[in-house]
């Protein structure tokens, strides 16, 4: 099945918004993202063919994009754009092999989560009512997550 990369990723974008349904966010960024790896692969070949593509371009490609100064988090949807766009294309029989299967993305920097004052948590136990169930229901929910370190779901 001989097919451009161009008429391909209108046929992706097409079944992303007709077919998924993803919100026109994730369809803008994935159509900028995708536009851009097809500036880069039509530097190499006028009209590259999906076939054409291999592993090598698809890691340069993603290179360029760190040495922008790209973060993390982008440079992990630009890899999502590109696996899905592959992974698309190996499913409808445009490639024979995904070239984006064995691409790995950048760590992600996990942030230490925020922590309340003293003083902060004071306020917060001295906030529900003592005089109603629901304020004494409060009081108790807020002194267990307090004391026990729990998250809200396994409170729940």
């Amino acid at each position: 099945m001989a097919t451009s990369l161009d008429s391909a990723l209108i046929e992706f974008l097409r079944h992303l918004r007709e077919v998924r349904q993803v919100s026109p966010h994730t369809l803008r960024a994935y159509e900028r993202d995708l536009m851009g790896l097809l500036e880069t692969l039509h530097e190499e070949a006028e009209q590259p063919r999906p076939q054409e593509v291999r592993t090598v371009r698809l890691r340069l490609h993603l290179g360029v994009l760190s040495d922008r100064g790209l973060g993390p988090t982008t440079m992990a949807r630009h890899l999502s754009s590109i696996r899905s766009f592959f992974r698309w294309m190996e499913q409808r029989g445009f490639i024979d092999a995904n070239p984006a299967a064995g691409l790995r993305g950048p760590r992600r920097h996990r942030r230490l989560p925020r922590y309340l004052e003293e003083a902060e948590v004071e306020t917060l136990l001295s906030t529900p009512r003592h005089d109603d169930p629901e304020g004494l229901r409060d009081q108790s929910i807020l002194e267990v997550l307090y004391s026990t370190g729990c998250r809200v779901s396994e409170l729940v």
